[in-house]
């Protein structure tokens, strides 16, 4: 990675760090992780800026990263609100410090009932009306049609002005039939969140020594490997070319450095995430672990769908979720590629816990999952628009709660998914 490179990052932390902060909060409304996911948007665009190849702009090609990062994240949160609500109970949302970020007084009600929007409605709102972002060029960062893009931010609006309307939110007249009638409003909201200089320098810190570390850790690689080289070279110059074939020398020393270049692989914005120490899941305080599939099935009554979808691996990831309370959960992940992916969670139920009005309450209190039986259990879908986008089947029992995300995948598969699951025995 050149020295360039970390310049050009910089540039671009000054340039755009805190239109990518200000966008990330309101997609998720908790300012700790707003910064976190800025400080891994920056870090990406530096791992993946040979990928850059200037079709786009800078600013379009930060956001598109920046997009699937919090559309991770949200992805992520909404497996976890399952067990974080089923085991602790806490306030919606947590308020914004005034030393952190502020929000204007007239800008707080639209910034609350914008958080109460669905995700894609939320979303294409704050490219479009707020950031002010083409068509194209939102269809470039959310990877979807220039026709879905306006399809979807005019069921949007409607939305949002609905929940303004709860809140007696108040706004100026329309200028023109056209013209949304809080246009002003969006683009006020956008300067009233105010995010204090000192915290985005702090940040711009932390991105600095992320970068400056990698670059160590890449700099002793490259060392190591220019040594090993001259290692294997003189190995050759002394014991012959045919010695070292039949030692296996030239395979070992290969798979050595593949598998530490696997360790520095660079991430394009489109690419999957690898698994990480010190994630997020452990914000519930539980043990989390990579097991085997023997292993999993030791710990629960794992019921795996039989069907899986033609675009997904074979292997998978299995993770056992071990919770304080001594419930446990199962988490697979059958990842396909960037624009495939299914990933299967089945947690035991709480003593007491009433998991269907759970998700009808306190999952979704403002969206509505197409209810249906599955195998004579009551289940759940939520259905993002269309399957270029995120969607969620829960499935309760008597003892388990059962989710299955995806992305990419047809309803139609969703469903095959879900009926090849044995639900047999898991309700008293």
């Amino acid at each position: 990675m050149s020295v360039n490179t970390s310049d050009v990052i910089t540039d671009w932390y000054q340039q755009y760090s805190e239109s990518i902060f200000k966008y990330v909060l309101m997609m998720i409304r908790d300012y700790q992780q707003a910064e976190d996911l800025t400080h891994d948007t920056f870090i990406k665009a530096y791992k993946s800026y040979s990928s850059y190849k200037g079709k786009s702009k800078p600013k379009t090609w930060l956001y598109r990263i920046a997009h699937n990062i919090t559309i991770d994240f949200i992805r992520k949160q909404k497996t976890l609100i399952v067990f974080k609500n089923f085991f602790h109970t806490k306030a919606e949302n947590d308020p914004l410090p005034e030393d952190i970020v502020a929000i204007r007084e007239n800008s707080r009600e639209l910034y609350k009932a914008l958080g109460r929007l669905k995700s894609t409605y939320r979303e294409v709102i704050i490219l479009r009306k707020i950031k002010n972002f083409s068509i194209k060029e939102t269809s470039t960062i959310l990877k979807w049609s220039d026709n879905k893009v306006k399809t979807t931010l005019y069921r949007a609006i409607p939305a949002l002005e609905k929940e303004l309307v709860k809140e007696g939110f108040t706004y100026e007249k329309k200028r023109s039939p056209e013209d949304v009638i809080f246009d002003r409003s969006l683009k006020d909201l956008n300067q009233n969140i105010i995010w204090k200089q000192e915290n985005k320098s702090n940040l711009q810190y932390r991105v600095s020594c992320s970068i400056k570390k990698m670059d160590q850790k890449s700099s002793k690689y490259n060392n190591l490997k220019y040594a090993s080289s001259v290692g294997i070279l003189l190995v050759f110059l002394l014991l012959g070319y045919k010695f070292i074939l039949s030692n296996n020398l030239l395979d070992e020393s290969s798979t050595y450095f593949n598998h530490n270049q696997s360790q520095n692989n660079v991430i394009t914005e489109d690419g999957n995430e690898q698994p990480k120490e010190g994630d997020k899941d452990n914000a519930i305080n539980a043990d989390r672990r990579f097991v085997s599939k023997e292993e999993m099935l030791r710990e629960i009554d794992l019921r795996l769908p039989t069907y899986t979808p033609s675009q997904m691996n074979t292997t998978s990831q299995f993770i056992i979720i071990k919770h304080p309370e001594g419930t446990k959960t199962a988490e697979v992940k059958y990842d396909g590629n960037s624009s495939f992916y299914l990933h299967f969670t089945q947690s035991e139920i709480g003593e007491g816990v009433d998991a269907i009005n759970h998700v009808k309450h306190v999952m979704y209190p403002n969206e509505k999952p197409v209810e249906m039986i599955v195998n004579g259990n009551p289940a759940f879908l939520l259905l993002e628009n269309d399957s270029s986008y995120y969607s969620t089947l829960h499935i309760v029992t008597e003892n388990y709660f059962i989710t299955l995300s995806t992305h990419g995948i047809e309803k139609e598969e969703i469903m095959k998914v879900a009926n090849s699951i044995d639900l047999t025995g898991l309700s008293n």
